[in-house]
């Protein structure tokens, strides 16, 4: 995801249960909140990325 497409606090503020489905069960998300960017990751899928 290119950061011009992270999210906005606000809609992941209004949506947050989807917004946690779409990170455990499809892929990471980055938010926008103010003038940080930081990302969301799920435990098990950096795990699995890093030690297989």
């Amino acid at each position: 995801m290119i950061l011009q497409d992270a999210l906005q606090a606000t809609q992941v503020r209004k949506d947050f249960s989807r917004f946690i489905d779409t990170v455990i069960h499809d892929k990471p998300q980055a938010v926008k909140r103010n003038h940080d960017v930081f990302w969301s990751l799920y435990q098990t899928m950096v795990t699995e990325a890093f030690f297989g």
